[in-house]
């Protein structure tokens, strides 16, 4: 059984997140009697499944063709293919 905060870290969310997650049925928590929520790692599995990693794409352009030379640099330096 894992703890909101474990859960939150493996998947790189909040507990607000989380919470809307249980709400939606996405992952569906284990109330203690004391009230406090844990998880069944399956459960957080099967999450993990439906929460994807978010990717960023980066678009650039120049405004004229001698510039070119000069975004292929800056490419280059930050590691950019």
């Amino acid at each position: 059984m894992l703890r909101p905060k474990e859960i939150c870290e493996k998947l790189g969310i909040s507990f607000t997140t989380l919470r809307e997650y249980v709400e939606r049925g996405w992952v569906k928590p284990v109330v203690l009697a004391s009230g406090k929520w844990r998880f069944r790692e399956e459960d957080v599995e099967k999450l993990m499944g439906v929460v994807k990693p978010k990717t960023v794409i980066l678009y650039a352009r120049v405004s004229s063709h001698t510039q070119k030379d000069d975004l292929e640099r800056d490419k280059s330096s930050r590691g950019v293919g």
